[in-house]
């Protein structure tokens, strides 16, 4: 069985690391629209992590439906202290 769209669970079971600061950088899956069953969109991620100071730094494997419409993708977040 393949589980997905449980970033934010795995993230808020890493609060106590990303409250020390001990991440400096995060790569995961993103979605735009709805994909999978419980897959936590951009919007939640982006609020979930700027908690943290961690920023977008960029996006990567971006895929779109056949509408042209953006769907998901990967996103490359940076804590603040590496990004001077």
């Amino acid at each position: 069985m393949i589980l997905r769209g449980g970033e934010l669970k795995a993230l808020k079971g890493a609060t106590d690391l990303l409250k020390r600061g001990a991440i400096a950088a995060i790569y995961s899956e993103i979605l735009f629209q709805p994909h999978f069953q419980d897959g936590t969109n951009y919007s939640q991620l982006l609020h979930f992590l700027d908690a943290f100071n961690f920023s977008l730094y960029n996006l990567y494997n971006l895929k779109r439906g056949k509408n042209g419409r953006l769907r998901r993708g990967d996103a490359l977040f940076i804590h603040s202290c590496l990004l001077g």
